[in-house]
């Protein structure tokens, strides 16, 4: 139970402890770049992939997964990941890639169209309750 945890936060703790290096530490800035760059390049790989599936799915980790001990820690460290510099802009390439894709761009249009009709038809709400003046 404690392994599945501690995998699941050494790879997302590689990713999140890597980018915030302090002052007048360059040479650990190297270092941490390095670690962090074999942590994306090994989570990669198909090896990999299927190692964190089969950990996903184990009842083991789905136990730890569900209970709320894991879900705070789970969350914790997706949140501490998530703020690390190199994550926001891996993060912000793929959205931009997704975006710029045809497939992205067929399915923003879908999106904007349907909510255009459904604020067109009075479903959009527009933050204000029906029959109060604006």
């Amino acid at each position: 139970m404690r392994r599945v945890i501690a995998l699941v936060l050494l790879l997302i703790g590689g990713l999140a402890g890597c980018s915030d290096p302090g002052a007048g530490e360059s040479q650990r800035t190297v270092s941490q770049s390095q670690v962090q760059s074999a942590v994306v390049e090994e989570m990669h790989t198909p090896a990999m992939q299927r190692t964190i599936r089969d950990l996903v799915l184990s009842s083991e980790a789905r136990a730890i997964l569900t209970s709320a001990a894991g879900q705070k820690e789970l969350k914790d460290s997706l949140l501490s990941a998530l703020a690390s510099a190199p994550v926001q802009r891996q993060l912000q390439d793929q959205v931009q890639s997704i975006l710029t894709s045809p497939q992205g761009q067929k399915s923003l249009d879908a999106l904007i169209r349907a909510a255009l009709i459904k604020l067109a038809s009075g479903g959009g709400g527009g933050g204000q309750e029906r029959g109060t003046g604006g």
